[in-house]
């Protein structure tokens, strides 16, 4: 089954982080079976279109906007979710107002009876948005200057393995990242899943936490095959001071990164 809303390109082949490069908005977007489609907003640079973004919002999703403490919040909210309509629409082939969002058992965002996948985070200025078919999809970015106290953050909520792994790597910066590089996994995996992220949802399985290991979901607490069937990607944020990863149900499928822009916004 293919998603169309706009100009599908060639097959890109599978590469790492450092090799990926964000590309340009197309003319047409669509996604086929195998297709994966990250999306990256600077939603500081698109604070001047706050106005068109919201009005693709619903009356629900407006009032929980006006709800937020500050107006940057506010905004950037409204930026985020008028962002993922706007992408939505594109690939439904309606406007952004006309989506229909639902949310799933656990809360997560969705879109009822459809092939479509999707999932979003954001933090600060920078907003990922994900995208797939028939697949579950999760997706998380974590600010690189973030404080955490991550010996003990690690010691309470990670697998012990992880929390070992972490403590062998020399204190300061490099463990700091490797911790984040950790969390932005777990992250999105649980969110992939559906489950929320507890002490004890994040302890019942494991990632890889070595800084140049390749990113991946190594064991599920009381169910050996399920690792195997899922695939996690690092995301090329560096350049942004920010760390994000996707994680997508099943390892065969290819991953394309889009940037999203002022010429976007309909």
């Amino acid at each position: 089954m293919t998603v169309s809303g706009t100009r599908s390109r060639g097959r890109a082949a599978h590469r790492s982080p450092a090799a990926m490069a964000w590309q340009a908005s197309p003319s047409r977007i669509g996604l086929d079976a195998v297709d994966v489609h990250v999306w990256r907003a600077d939603l500081e640079q698109l604070a001047d279109y706050v106005g068109q973004l919201s009005a693709t919002l619903t009356a629900v999703e407006a009032d929980r906007v006006a709800r937020l403490g500050v107006q940057v919040q506010r905004d950037r909210f409204a930026i985020a979710r008028g962002v993922l309509r706007t992408l939505l629409g594109r690939y439904l082939s309606c406007d952004p107002d006309r989506v229909q969002l639902g949310t799933d058992a656990g809360g997560k965002p969705c879109l009822e009876n459809a092939a479509l996948s999707f999932n979003l985070s954001h933090t600060g200025s920078i907003g990922l948005f994900a995208f797939t078919l028939n697949r579950r999809i999760g997706i998380d970015v974590e600010s690189a200057s973030r404080k955490v106290a991550v010996d003990r953050i690690a010691r309470r909520f990670l697998a012990p393995s992880e929390a070992s792994r972490l403590s062998s790597l020399p204190a300061g910066g490099e463990r700091h990242r490797a911790f984040l590089r950790c969390w932005t996994h777990k992250a999105a995996y649980l969110k992939a899943t559906g489950a929320g992220i507890t002490s004890g949802s994040l302890s019942r399985f494991e990632v890889s936490v070595a800084p140049r290991q390749p990113a991946r979901l190594e064991r599920v607490a009381g169910a050996d095959e399920v690792a195997a069937h899922w695939r996690l990607e690092d995301l090329p944020l560096d350049g942004i001071d920010h760390i994000g990863a996707v994680c997508v149900e099943g390892g065969d499928w290819r991953l394309r990164c889009l940037q999203f822009g002022g010429e976007d916004v309909s």
